[in-house]
């Protein structure tokens, strides 16, 4: 992720997205052993998703929601 500046990673289990990782979720847990610690225990559950064609206003609504 930090090699190519991404910051967020999608959770997919059967073709449907069921989370979301972000890099600051999983900074606490550098450097542990990485068998460990599920992805499940990190990730943002059942994110608030749109589609590509909502507005930008519709989307700053559901963020300020």
């Amino acid at each position: 992720m930090k090699i190519h500046s991404i910051r967020h990673l999608p959770v997919v289990e059967e073709g449907r997205l069921v989370g979301l990782v972000i890099e600051s979720s999983l900074r606490p847990y550098l450097g542990l052993d990485k068998q460990s610690l599920p992805i499940k225990e990190v990730m943002i559950i059942n994110p608030i998703i749109i589609d590509p064609e909502t507005s930008i206003d519709e989307a700053a609504r559901l963020i300020y929601k």
